[in-house]
């Protein structure tokens, strides 16, 4: 997958995906933090029981722990927990790749959905216009 931006992410699978979350769905694999793979965090493992309740132990042996709940700044297997973004109110829509229209990149990011275009979704992105036969 090319991309302009290096967004590195780290899957379930222990691989790092440079072009962020979109670049790991491409592959089927799901995020499991942000940064790329073994750059610390997590404590070691051989297999998921080691991990503690709903952990999964990745292929670079460490451990990540289940998913952060919403405004928890940590998880229940000593793996890594990024805490939620403040995102501002300042309105300047962005329109994601999962068409829906977000006040601004950082919640577009929050939602883990990559920013398609600035504005809203569905107004003047040039799309193709049907041509109509008498």
């Amino acid at each position: 997958m090319a991309c302009l931006r290096y967004d590195p992410v780290c899957g379930v699978d222990g691989q790092t995906y440079g072009c962020g979350v979109a670049d790991a769905h491409c592959h089927g694999v799901e995020v499991a933090y942000p940064g790329e793979c073994g750059g610390g965090g997590g404590a070691a493992c051989y297999d998921n029981a080691d991990c503690g309740s709903n952990g999964v132990c990745l292929k670079d042996f460490r451990c990540l722990g289940p998913p952060c709940q919403q405004g928890s700044d940590h998880c229940g297997c000593p793996g890594v927990c990024i805490p939620r973004q403040f995102c501002s109110d300042i309105y300047q829509p962005v329109c994601g790749t999962d068409g829906k229209t977000y006040p601004n990149a950082c919640f577009a990011n929050q939602a883990g959905v990559v920013v398609a275009h600035d504005g809203k979704c569905g107004v003047g992105t040039g799309g193709p216009v049907p041509i109509t036969r008498p």
